[in-house]
Order: C-alpha cells, then structure tokens, then sequence
C-alpha cells in the first residue's frame, strides 16, 4: 500500500456506543482497565475484562462534555452492551447503540494529530494515532473525499483491507469474537500503548491484571508478524486463516507444539498479528499455522517489547 495515499475509507467491522448520565464516570471507572478519568481532549484504549482478566472487549473512548463514547468490533457489540447493562443497577447511565453512527479511517503521514489527540466538530470526532486518524461521523453524513487508489478500496468500498494492514503494522491491537476471552491485556500489549492504569483503583478483572503486572512473569506478548504461504495458493490462506488460530511451533522430536494465537490478519499485505509465547520468540523458532503457512516474527517491532 502507498502510504501516501488519503483515505476515508468506511469501516464498517467497528461500532459506536454512548455512554450518558451522571454516573457515567464512577460506572466505567469500575469496569474497564484504564482512567476514564484522564478523558480530557484525549481519547484511550481500555480493556474491559471478565473476572478472570481476560478481555471481553477493545474500547477506544473518548469524551465530549458529560458524554462518553466508545468504539469496539461489532462482533462483540450484542454481548457487550448486553453485560455492561446488567452492572448499572442503580446508577445513572444510560448505554445506547448509536445507529446512524459511522466510522472512517484516514491514513496520511502528514496528518498532523499527535498520538491519543482529539478533534471535535459538530458532527465529526476526529481520534488521531500520529499519521492515522479515525472518523467517527454522528450522523453518517458524507465526507469530503480525496483521491484514493482503489486497489487499496475493497469490493463493498468499505476499504478495510489498507486500514487493518497499517493498523496491524503499527501493533495495534483488536478484540474479535474469535478472540474474546482468550487474553490479559498484556498479551495483546495494552499496557505497552496506554491502555492500562495501574493505579486507578479497582475494575472487574483488575485483580490478575495487576498481579500480572507486580508479581507474575508474562509469559506471551502480542508481535507484528509476516505471513507466508508455503502449501497452498493465496486464495486458500484467505478462507482459512483468521483471528482466533492455534499458531504451531515443531519440537526437538518433530511433533507440532502449541505456541499461540492469531490476534489480527490481514491477507493482502500477508501481515499478522500474533500472541506468541516470548521464550519461543526468543529463542527464534519457526512458527507455522495449520494450513501450513509459515509466520515469521518481524525483527523491528512497532514499539518496544523490552520486559
């Protein structure tokens, strides 16, 4: 992909949820990992996790005056709001879906927006990630739209292909319902990007988070990974790699060992992400999926996985 080209390109795998009331707050301060306090002309990741510590969902929040709004896969969508709703009892919160929301991705190397910036207009929320910047439209109003190659554009013009690639290359990490309940947020590098406070107090899940964290020894980070067919044409790779795959290593003996799980894929760009097991990365083993291909963990990471 040409990383000079300007999308917006509409992204239809994310959904938009509303957060209001006046305990809006104390509510989401007791359920996700990171400050929602902090939300002041800045927009965060947050996990929010089952008791276990395992992510059931990816937010990224952001705030206008009293009203909280979050992004998160649509596949997760039904089951979250579900959830989130069972724990507001008492308090006053109200969680709605917002519809008629849409969401674009623009990616430019000259947009200006520094990393966790916010911009706001009367309809557009603009959340930049230096050189990326996403477009969460209230109202599904059209944008003014540039140049864009269209072999970055897929068939439907959702254009999901050029921004999951870019996304993936920068270590960005995503929560499917393929992936829900498989990870702590270490695993996926949430505490590597900003999306966990330590210090924030309490949160369903916070407990081996923080155990992780003070006292336990990770054992699995997520990494930017190449994907490369070794069996099969390309076109098969597509329909059988995916979120949520076992990624397989071969031990002394010659038998396959398990030694993690696909995060994220995209084929186009044959790039991936994955939750690999770090004495395994470090000793440099081979990694393959059951399809046969070939992963390779890339050597310059996106940022830094020094432990």
């Amino acid at each position: 992909m040409n990383s000079s080209i300007l999308l917006p390109q509409k992204l239809k795998h994310l959904a938009t949820i509303q957060f209001t009331g006046k305990d809006t707050l104390s509510f989401l301060q007791g359920q996700v990992s990171n400050d929602i306090n902090a939300l002041d002309e800045r927009w965060q990741f947050s996990g929010y996790c089952n008791p276990k510590g395992r992510l059931l969902a990816l937010f990224q929040f952001w705030r206008v005056a009293d009203t909280v709004y979050g992004l998160l896969d649509a596949s997760l969508l039904e089951e979250t709001i579900k959830r989130l709703r069972m724990y507001v009892m008492r308090s006053d919160v109200t969680i709605e879906v917002l519809d008629n929301a849409s969401c674009h991705g623009i990616v430019d190397p000259q947009l200006g927006g520094e990393r966790f910036s916010l911009e706001i207009t009367e309809n557009d929320h603009r959340l930049n990630y230096g050189g990326q910047q996403l477009i969460v439209n209230l109202n599904d109003t059209d944008l003014a739209q540039p140049t864009i190659n269209s072999n970055d554009i897929n068939e439907d013009g959702s254009g999901t292909s050029a921004w999951s690639a870019i996304s993936i290359a920068r270590g960005l990490p995503s929560i499917t319902a393929e992936t829900r309940e498989l990870f702590v947020p270490q695993m996926i590098n949430l505490d590597l990007i900003g999306g966990v406070n330590f210090k924030k107090g309490c949160y369903t899940g916070q407990e081996i988070v923080a155990r992780m964290h003070y006292l336990g020894k990770l054992k699995q980070r997520m990494y930017v990974c190449d994907l490369t067919n070794i069996a099969q044409e390309q076109s098969a790779i597509e329909h059988q790699v995916g979120a949520g795959d076992k990624v397989l290593t071969i031990d002394e003996s010659g038998s396959s060992k398990n030694a993690g799980t696909l995060v994220a894929v995209e084929h186009d760009a044959q790039l991936a992400l994955a939750v690999l097991r770090i004495e395994m990365v470090n000793a440099r083993c081979g990694f393959s999926l059951e399809n046969g291909s070939a992963l390779s963990v890339r050597h310059e990471q996106p940022y830094s996985l020094t432990l």
